[in-house]
């Protein structure tokens, strides 16, 4: 799984590079290095890592405010 966004099509593309933000991690870079990117994907890795920071911070919050400490 070192290049999920190039080596697969249709809804595995979709699945590794959407759903599994690992594949940006991957595909992006890859892309890049190769010389097959463009500012549309450019502007698709940057909204994917906004969408799923945003969605990291807001779990996050939520999490801290129902935190018990076991201790106290």
């Amino acid at each position: 799984m070192k290049i999920p966004g190039v080596a697969f099509k249709g809804m595995f593309k979709i699945l590794f590079c959407c759903i599994m933000p690992y594949g940006i991690m991957a595909t992006f870079p890859t892309l890049s290095l190769s010389g097959k990117d463009s500012v549309t994907m450019l502007l698709y890795g940057t909204a994917m890592v906004i969408i799923f920071g945003g969605i990291t911070a807001i779990m996050w919050k939520r999490g801290l405010k129902r935190y018990n400490s076991v201790s106290s």
